[in-house]
């Protein structure tokens, strides 16, 4: 009877995210504060199972689902929930009777880190950009890394040798300071220094979209209609546009910001509304709706439907769950779809931001175990990204005195 009430209570725990982590069969551990949901930790549960601690909000739906899908049918905890990021006691249980277990990373110099990352990105909303997190908080972040390396500190057998905190967010939206005066997220942090390094989430995206327009080849009907039509263009001059693509979403904003963005690199972006479907079929096509479900409804449609060249279009998504829909267009409707020049099924792009911004997570634990710092890794971050962040910062504020 006890041992059926002991297994009954322990069941129940796994379900309510309040069942300590177990420790044996790995050898490093690291943890990652998700809001009520996170594209990328749900990638991340995946990817790295026990190895990572998520933690949500105890409201949220979305830990329900991933339970299911990772607690191997209720016998090992998969995540860690609290009701308030703030409240000490939501956090005491995590680490009772496990003072020994494993809590860090290490070096290779056998240094022990206590690492955290926090993910503030919008679910299922990763290019609204410039737009303030509507999930996880700076402050909600800096809550949850106070609270575990006072524990990391107090509670454990051996403490840490070192704290790493990241934090994952679009650096450019603004944060209130008091007054009428409004700051970046990422000066906020710089000059608060409650995250060690930021991971902009908005510039590594860019940077995957413009690879894409780089490489898309370009419609020599659509640089046709463009002379005859003469569409509105955002972020440049008429002459310094080298290829016309369709952007395909519907948010005005979204739009107007990214059009602008990508005309400071010489891509010229026209809505749906500025071309006949009949004229379009060629075009380079990048296609962003509000869910990463519409936006693969839509190419389903478009690609089947032939009215659009699959190899020149590319989808943007948040959510990694939909590669089984990806492998089933990419595999299943070749007679469907057009062939390129070489008389083969044309294969579209896809763009994950999980997935970008779960690569680049890695990579950073990956030279904190090589032993590199985190202004060193911040560095390295500011180098590759750093012309894109200001420029989005820039779009960002001419697109705000616009509406004004």
């Amino acid at each position: 009877q006890k041992a059926m009430e002991a297994r009954s209570r322990y069941t129940r725990n796994i379900r309510k995210g309040r069942e300590p982590p177990m420790h044996a069969g790995i050898d490093e551990r690291f943890f990652r504060v998700g809001g009520t949901a996170s594209d990328v930790t749900e990638l991340s549960l995946k990817r790295y199972g026990r190895n990572m601690v998520p933690i949500f909000n105890k409201v949220s739906e979305k830990r329900w689902y991933l339970t299911q899908q990772y607690a191997n049918e209720e016998k090992y905890p998969a995540l860690w929930a609290v009701r308030r990021f703030s409240a000490i006691k939501d956090w005491e249980n995590l680490f009772e009777n496990y003072e020994d277990g494993i809590w860090y990373l290490q070096t290779r110099a056998k240094k022990k880190i206590l690492y955290m990352e926090a993910d503030a990105t919008n679910v299922e909303d990763a290019l609204s950009l410039g737009k303030p997190s509507n999930d996880l908080s700076v402050r909600q972040a800096s809550q949850s890394f106070r609270i575990l390396e006072m524990f990391a500190h107090t509670k454990l057998s051996v403490p840490p040798d070192e704290v790493v905190r990241v934090f994952l967010a679009d650096v450019n939206q603004k944060v209130e300071i008091g007054g009428d005066k409004e700051i970046t997220l990422g000066d906020y942090i710089e000059e608060t220094k409650e995250a060690d390094i930021v991971v902009d989430a908005t510039a590594p995206l860019l940077e995957k979209i413009l690879d894409w327009c780089e490489k898309v080849e370009s419609s020599p009907s659509a640089e046709e209609l463009y002379e005859e039509k003469g569409w509105f263009q955002f972020g440049g001059q008429k002459e310094d546009f080298k290829k016309t693509i369709l952007f395909d979403t519907n948010d005005k904003e979204d739009f107007q910001i990214v059009s602008t963005l990508l005309g400071s690199y010489g891509y010229r972006l026209i809505d749906r509304g500025s071309v006949d479907s009949a004229e379009s079929f060629d075009f380079p096509r990048l296609i962003y709706r509000d869910s990463s479900a519409d936006t693969l409804s839509l190419l389903h449609t478009l690609v089947t439907r032939r009215l659009a060249q699959p190899s020149k279009c590319c989808i943007l998504v948040d959510s990694s769950k939909i590669h089984v829909e990806l492998d089933y267009i990419r595999r299943h409707l070749n007679p469907h779809v057009s062939k390129d020049r070489n008389n083969e099924p044309g294969s579209f792009t896809s763009i994950c931001s999980a997935v970008i911004y779960d690569d680049i997570l890695r990579q950073i634990r990956i030279w904190i175990r090589m032993g590199y710092k985190s202004y060193e890794i911040q560095r390295e971050l500011t180098a590759r990204f750093g012309e894109l962040i200001d420029l989005a910062a820039k779009t960002y504020d001419d697109h705000a005195d616009d509406k004004e």
